[in-house]
């Protein structure tokens, strides 16, 4: 539609431009009839009262001056011609220009298959790439193989963020693979899945300074925690917690195998610090390890250890004491195995501590080395 209005107008514009043409032909034309019948010569007439001679010359002139005339004439017309021939030509090239334009931006015009054939070839280059990663992993946890060799794992973050740096994977993918394990470039739908994921665990000298830097860990291979141990004045460091307790999850160097992130908390021991701590919260937990850590104390209530067995609400830090693990006023970290019930606890005094006899009761712990 557009194109047929153009050619419209280009006509109407071509017209005018013809009649202005003519206008300006016909006012030359009476121009140059006036300038010589002032010179006393007729352009129409050749007959003069002159001599032979004269008469002759005038002739001449006048012939030449026809002959002018006809050329001016003639150039006049070649103006129009070439007009018309510009107009058709301009004309030609707009319809030409349309069917371009058409080719280029409808539904299934070449910019839309030139951008289908990049978003194809961008596909390949993303399937491959993922491909050899989750190849090269393969090669590398096939065999055993030295912490060194592991750390060449390939994981999905770093193929997603190599992909990203090539400018294979677009700002919106990078970020949806934040999320998901699958992306669609074009009709292909590529799967991360197969590349190990990885988790943080950091570290929170919870109140100290010095606390190790944030370590990563790969899904599928364990992780030794850093043996780097912080410090705060006055105090001892006793472990790493999970949740600002004194119940010592992690000790540094210990294996980190979860596939999850891990966020740890410095245990301080020292001024203030409270022993008061049992293991009620984990009966049922059957031979389950816990480690704590403690200040040996003689305060609170233990029940039973005459037989190294005590009810899971003694105080863990005074039945340490009675069990000659730590001193009073002593800072240790010490581990307990939960045991279930028993129908009775006998009581016994040892190391400065005297624990009590109790009867049946719904959980148990012991201490292990």
């Amino acid at each position: 539609m557009l194109t047929v209005n153009i050619i419209f107008y280009i006509i109407k514009i071509s017209k005018l431009l013809n009649e202005k043409i003519r206008k300006n032909q016909g006012r030359k034309v009476k121009k140059w009839k006036r300038k010589n019948t002032k010179n006393g010569e007729n352009p129409h007439n050749t007959t003069h009262t002159y001599t032979h001679t004269h008469t002759h010359t005038g002739i001449l002139k006048n012939k030449k001056n026809r002959n002018n005339f006809a050329f001016k004439q003639q150039q006049f017309k070649q103006a129009g011609i070439t007009l018309v021939a510009l107009v058709v030509t301009i004309i030609v090239l707009l319809i030409l220009a349309g069917v371009t334009i058409s080719l280029l931006l409808e539904d299934n015009g070449i910019l839309k298959k030139v951008g289908e054939a990049e978003e194809i070839q961008r596909a390949a280059m993303v399937r491959e790439e993922v491909t050899l990663a989750i190849y090269d992993n393969e090669v590398i946890t096939s065999t055993e193989k030295t912490d060194e060799e592991k750390e060449n794992i390939k994981t999905k973050t770093d193929v997603v963020n190599d992909l990203v740096e090539k400018g294979y994977l677009r700002i919106e993918e990078f970020e949806l693979l934040k999320t998901e394990d699958t992306i669609t470039i074009g009709n292909v739908t590529i799967d991360f899945q197969k590349l190990p994921k990885t988790y943080s665990i950091t570290f929170d000298a919870n109140g100290g300074i010095d606390a190790p830097e944030d370590q990563t860990k790969i899904e599928g291979i364990d992780t030794y925690l850093s043996t780097i141990i912080p410090n705060k004045t006055n105090y001892i460091f006793g472990g790493w917690s999970i949740n600002s307790s004194n119940v010592v999850a992690y000790s540094p160097n210990d294996v980190y195998s979860i596939n999850q992130n891990l966020n740890l908390f410095a245990i301080w021991l020292g001024p203030g610090y409270s022993s008061s701590v049992n293991a009620v919260k984990y009966r049922g937990n059957n031979e389950n390890i816990y480690s704590f850590a403690i200040v040996g104390v003689n305060t609170g209530s233990v029940w039973g250890g005459s037989d190294g067995i005590y009810t899971d609400d003694s105080n863990i830090a005074k039945a340490a004491v009675h069990a000659g693990l730590v001193q009073l006023n002593e800072n240790a970290v010490v581990k307990i195995k939960i045991l279930p019930s028993r129908n009775s606890y006998s009581s016994s005094t040892q190391n400065g501590i005297t624990t009590s006899n109790y009867g049946k009761w719904g959980g148990s712990y012991i201490f292990i080395e």
